[in-house]
């Protein structure tokens, strides 16, 4: 058996409070955005909210993310 590195994996899904440290954005503004329809998430549990890396990349280029 031949040991090597494992390459870091980019995240696909951020949490709540990643997504706020990468928008740099507060909660207020992504309550918002889910509920004006403009981001989708996807909620664990009854707290719990993920959103897609790929979907946050579009709100900030300015593209539509539905």
């Amino acid at each position: 058996m031949t040991r090597g590195r494992v390459s870091a994996v980019e995240k696909v899904w951020l949490s709540s409070k990643e997504a706020r440290a990468y928008l740099g954005m507060g909660e207020a503004f992504l309550k918002n955005m889910r509920d004006s329809g403009r981001l989708h998430f996807y909620k664990v549990g009854a707290k719990a909210v993920f959103y897609r890396k790929a979907d946050l990349d579009r709100l900030i280029a300015g593209g539509k993310v539905i």
